[in-house]
């Protein structure tokens, strides 16, 4: 399968999922399959209150997701 055939088909998901709720939000460790996810849904046209939990206890885990949210 294609790229283009795959974003097809992911995009085609996403509608599909999203049509089941009324109020979503989009929970993310911004991690590389969280930030495909992310970009999938920016391109798609959804925008979204984002869920990030974090644990105090390993604050250089957490650098790259800080940068992204700044």
């Amino acid at each position: 399968m294609m790229l283009e055939e795959k974003l097809k088909e992911a995009f085609e998901t996403i509608k599909e999922v999203l049509s089941f709720s009324n109020n979503p939000v989009v929970m993310s460790s911004f991690g590389k399959d969280s930030m495909l996810l992310l970009e999938l849904l920016k391109r798609s046209g959804y925008r979204f209150p984002i869920i990030f939990h974090k644990e105090p206890f390993f604050p250089k885990k957490y650098q790259f997701a800080n940068w992204v949210i700044q």
